[in-house]
């Protein structure tokens, strides 16, 4: 093969492999801290004997409400999440990673991310409802308990 594009293809390698690796997650209930707002929000999972699924995603701390009926523009009062920070159903694993949007009448979940290794995972989350939000978090979990 001629040196440029030998040189060409392992630069591309080079640049795109980190970007795909995501491990395959051990069984077990994860924790983190959700950064981007309030100190002390969390998020917590428990993934499957099979590593294969996501279930029991919650939200433990505040979310930003609006104060009104009257103005639901501006969302700033915190308000503690309680049970509306638990995400029904549960998520698939793919490659080490996973995505999806719940939804309830007046209620909306995002939780995206992936494992950067077998007890880590990474992603954001976000709760929503009419006048409250927890706009997208970013966590970083540890897998603590089998």
């Amino acid at each position: 093969m001629p040196r440029a594009p030998m040189v060409t293809l392992i630069l591309i390698l080079a640049c795109t492999a980190p970007l795909s690796l995501a491990a395959a997650p051990r069984s077990g209930v994860f924790k983190g801290e959700l950064t981007g707002d309030f100190r002390g929000n969390t998020i917590s999972f428990r993934v499957s004997a099979d590593g294969k699924t996501i279930s029991d995603v919650t939200m433990t701390g505040y979310w930003r409400c609006s104060d009104s009926l009257t103005n639901t523009t501006y969302k700033t009062n915190p308000r503690v999440i309680g049970a509306l920070g638990a995400m029904p159903g549960t998520v698939a694993v793919k490659q080490g990673k996973f995505e999806t949007t719940a939804k309830k009448p007046y209620l909306a979940w995002d939780f995206e991310g992936r494992f950067t290794s077998v007890d880590v995972a990474e992603g954001s989350f976000m709760a929503q409802s009419m006048d409250c939000t927890s706009y997208r978090l970013k966590f970083k979990a540890v897998r603590t308990v089998q």
